[in-house]
């Protein structure tokens, strides 16, 4: 019998967990930031004795890539020194990990589906930092899976969707840039994608061996202006303002954070080892604006 316990249960993913979990049936108990400190290993191995678990599921992240750059102590904390302090009260208990990772931490240059195997590079702070939380859960536990997936979006909390959503509203000409190339990811997708893991690993931890990285994202791969215009198709019924949709280059945008111009990410061994096929991010999307169309009606 599974039991998961959900760290980060207010985040896109965190959300998403605790809807497929009750969906599914699936016995889960899920902590806020304000809820749980997962920077304190104490709080957690208490946690952990309380509940018993089979598997633990890191949702929580600090995902403001802007800010992360004006606050690198506090995306370390949050990404790094509780991921790193998660793991070992995890492993002390005997309790799988899962984790929750990014494509920012590759450098984009290598213009082809990043594998797990792949050098990592991460441009800013943000990748960094998760980088090192990837690194804090290998060297301090055998069983995890870190699951990296790319541009998340939700009908909750702050995500290209529904800022595209709100700008198309409030603006006539709306600048997006082009250059920029990956596979947008549904938080329920996601969710979907870790308890299935989760059921697995569960049912097979003694035996389970394929511990690891995995890559998981949405496809057909595009860029930012794709996304956005799909955005604006799919809301084309409602009221907007927008009149132009104009694609520009990253440098154009004067960001103090670079990013990888190209973090498509390679889902082939997600598939062998958990039979988890890539999910279409139109279907996806489609289902996020129908469900934000009717909270606004």
């Amino acid at each position: 019998m599974i039991k998961i316990l959900i760290t980060g249960a207010e985040g896109q993913v965190g959300q998403a967990l605790k809807q497929q979990a009750l969906l599914q049936a699936i016995d889960c108990v899920a902590y806020s930031r304000r809820d749980l400190d997962i920077t304190s290993t104490s709080m957690i191995t208490m946690a952990l004795h309380r509940h018993q678990p089979t598997v633990v599921i890191n949702a929580a992240a600090y995902t403001n890539v802007e800010r992360a750059e004006e606050d690198p102590t506090s995306a370390y904390a949050i990404n790094a020194e509780a991921v790193e302090s998660l793991a070992k009260a995890s492993h002390r208990e005997h309790i799988p990990l899962l984790h929750l990772s990014t494509d920012y931490v590759f450098s984009g240059e290598k213009n082809a589906p990043y594998v797990e195997t792949d050098p990592t590079k991460p441009l800013n702070v943000y990748g960094a930092s998760k980088l090192a939380g990837e690194l804090a859960i290998q060297k301090n536990m055998d069983q995890y899976i870190i699951l990296r997936t790319s541009s998340v979006f939700s009908t909750s909390g702050h995500n290209f969707v529904k800022t595209m959503r709100r700008l198309f509203q409030e603006q006539t000409e709306v600048s997006v840039v082009n250059d920029q190339k990956s596979g947008p990811t549904s938080a329920i997708a996601i969710a979907k994608a870790l308890l299935t893991i989760g059921q697995q690993v569960s049912s097979h931890s003694q035996n389970f061996s394929d511990w690891g990285i995995y890559h998981f994202s949405g496809s057909p791969a595009v860029t930012w202006y794709d996304f956005a215009h799909a955005i604006y198709k799919a809301s084309m019924l409602e009221n907007l303002r927008l009149q132009t949709l104009c694609p520009i280059q990253s440098l154009a945008l004067k960001s103090k954070v670079k990013r990888p111009l190209y973090s498509v990410l390679n889902s082939e061994k997600i598939k062998e080892v958990f039979d988890i096929d890539p999910c279409d991010w139109q279907d996806d999307l489609r289902d996020t604006i129908s469900f934000l169309k009717k909270e606004v009606a």
